[in-house]
């Protein structure tokens, strides 16, 4: 219903809890925001208390942006011979942009579902389907949690959380120095 009333809206997630009701919502303008945010928060939180219940059960609602996680990828490839490492790493870095996105990327472009943060196993088919000619012999992923500590993805449960680009590393591996 918010994304009807404020078309800028693109996604939302409500989590009950015991005193009210938190509501994610990512814009779609995702570069900017919460700027973007900012500028709707008080048009969705009038949408919500002029349609719905909530408020009259005596219950509050918070409506907040998602959580940012920055993914951050290490990776050890090994390239068709004769090609460009520099080439490689600027497609990689690109690929991995591109999935990355929270409102765009994801496999078919349809954007992340809140609360899901990509896995080791999904980014390192988005590099294989993606990066053509390359091997990838080691993959490392993490995400930078809002306390600033690195962690791997799938031990972050946060109900709003959502993937950024992050840093990406990528280093080239000669046969004889594959594992």
């Amino acid at each position: 219903r918010i994304g009807s009333c404020v078309r800028d809206v693109s996604q939302v997630r409500c989590v009950v809890g015991e005193d009210g009701v938190e509501i994610g919502v990512l814009m779609r303008d995702t570069r900017h925001h919460e700027q973007a945010f900012q500028l709707k928060r008080d048009a969705i939180r009038e949408v919500l208390d002029r349609s719905s219940a909530l408020t009259a059960l005596g219950l509050t609602i918070q409506v907040r942006e998602p959580e940012f996680y920055p993914i951050h990828v290490m990776l050890w490839v090994r390239p068709v011979p004769g090609q460009d490492l520099a080439g490689v790493r600027r497609r990689i870095g690109q690929a991995l942009d591109r999935f990355l996105d929270p409102g765009t990327g994801c496999f078919g472009g349809t954007g992340w579902r809140m609360g899901a943060l990509p896995t080791q196993a999904q980014i390192r088919a988005c590099l294989q389907a993606e990066v053509p000619g390359i091997r990838l012999v080691e993959l490392v992923v993490a995400a930078a949690a809002p306390q600033g500590r690195e962690q791997d993805p799938a031990g972050i449960r946060d109900p709003f959380a959502l993937p950024l680009g992050g840093d990406y590393t990528v280093f080239s591996v000669e046969k004889r120095d594959a594992p």
